[in-house]
């Protein structure tokens, strides 16, 4: 069974659209460590006080972690129980990126608590969403590849239809059969 779940995955996967689905699936919250690390006006909050508020939320079991920033998240390691990794191919998660930009761009909707995404900052500068998707896209893809857990289950997803198909077959006592994942290892056995 689910109780304490890392959702991980590159920029532009659907990390956080994933981790509300499973939240609603599971009614375990989604904690969006985007929202945490960043401050108003893109500003970072600092590495300790960011590891303060994910100790306070996660102290009690019963969780989904969504996002990658492993400096603040090893702590967390031994508690996870499930590792879901959205491993999609580079177009599909840049071209939704660039829907999910323009659109946040254009309508001026909130993100990563509070802030907004505006063209410039999105196409015209070293701090782009975009830049940095196609600068981290290939690490992000080895980190999957190789990623070993002592005790958690890793779901591996290579297509968001994999992944909503899993959703749906995800019973609301929030188990399932090993055997209806598309590709798992169970304690880092491949």
């Amino acid at each position: 069974m689910m109780q304490n779940v890392r959702i991980r995955g590159a920029t532009g996967c659907g990390k956080s659209t994933f981790g509300r689905m499973l939240s609603a699936r599971t009614n375990l919250p989604a904690i969006e460590i985007d929202d945490i690390h960043f401050l108003l006006n893109w500003k970072t909050r600092p590495r300790e006080e960011t590891i303060q508020i994910l100790r306070e939320r996660t102290a009690k079991p019963g969780w989904i972690l969504v996002g990658n920033y492993r400096k603040q998240t090893d702590f967390l390691e031994s508690n996870v129980d499930t590792v879901i990794w959205l491993d999609y191919s580079f177009p599909l998660k840049f071209w939704r990126l660039i829907k999910r930009t323009v659109r946040r761009s254009f309508v001026k909707e909130p993100c990563c608590n509070g802030n907004f995404e505006s063209w410039t900052k999105s196409f015209a500068s070293k701090d782009s969403i975009l830049w940095w998707c196609i600068t981290t896209h290939f690490s992000m893809k080895k980190q999957c590849r190789i990623y070993k857990h002592e005790s958690a289950t890793i779901i591996r997803f290579r297509h968001p239809k994999e992944a909503d198909e899993w959703l749906k077959k995800l019973s609301h006592s929030n188990q399932i059969i090993s055997s209806e994942l598309p590709e798992s290892r169970q304690n880092s056995h491949a």
